[in-house]
């Protein structure tokens, strides 16, 4: 009996799921309405280059002393890599990986919630509040909460004027309408192609 409950709530997840995420997609978490002051980003940028440095210099040392090790006791490695070069590569390599996904993963978590990654951080800069949106902060909000009505909005117009201007030009106005809907879709879509 307990198999067959197990079994059937596993269903009702795998049934929720699909359903759940298509609400996630269908409503995009709100990003926050007042934007991060330059004192902010300035903070969050040097805490994303101090973390990554320390993740560099980690990983520098780790590849370092495994080179030198490496070079110290195994003649094959000092076959396989009989330059500096190689060996410097081997080492700093590493470093360079680690310091931009380390600082990479700093800004995603700072994306992600600002507010919460400004307040748990010790040394963080007090905030000043800014009392309203710039008019450009206030339309990148509404392109990230309603991306299809965006793109709808900028290429409906778009192969609007396109479709007039094949049916009004000389060359074209005496095709047939198939003719000229085809024009329009191929013409849209090099130029939604352009423009991205």
């Amino acid at each position: 009996m307990a198999v067959g409950s197990a079994a059937l709530e596993q269903g009702r997840d795998l049934h929720d799921r699909p359903r759940y995420m298509t609400q996630q997609a269908l409503q995009p978490s709100q990003m926050p309405s007042q934007p991060v002051s330059s004192t902010e980003l300035s903070f969050i940028a040097s805490s994303a280059g101090q973390q990554g440095a320390m993740a560099a210099a980690a990983s520098g040392a780790l590849s370092g002393a495994l080179v030198y090790a490496l070079t110290a006791f195994s003649p094959r490695f000092r076959a396989l890599t009989p330059s500096a070069s190689i060996k410097t590569a081997l080492v700093v390599s590493p470093m360079f990986a680690a310091f931009f996904y380390k600082s990479h993963l700093v800004i995603g978590k700072a994306t992600r919630d600002p507010r919460a990654f400004l307040s748990a951080a010790p040394a963080a800069p007090q905030r000043v509040v800014q009392q309203h949106l710039a008019p450009w902060q206030a339309a990148a909000n509404i392109v990230y909460e309603h991306p299809f009505k965006t793109i709808f909005g900028v290429a409906g117009p778009l192969y609007g004027a396109i479709f007039f201007k094949e049916s009004t030009h000389p060359s074209t106005a005496n095709m047939i309408l198939s003719q000229r809907l085809i024009h329009t879709r191929v013409y849209g879509q090099a130029s939604l192609a352009r423009s991205s």
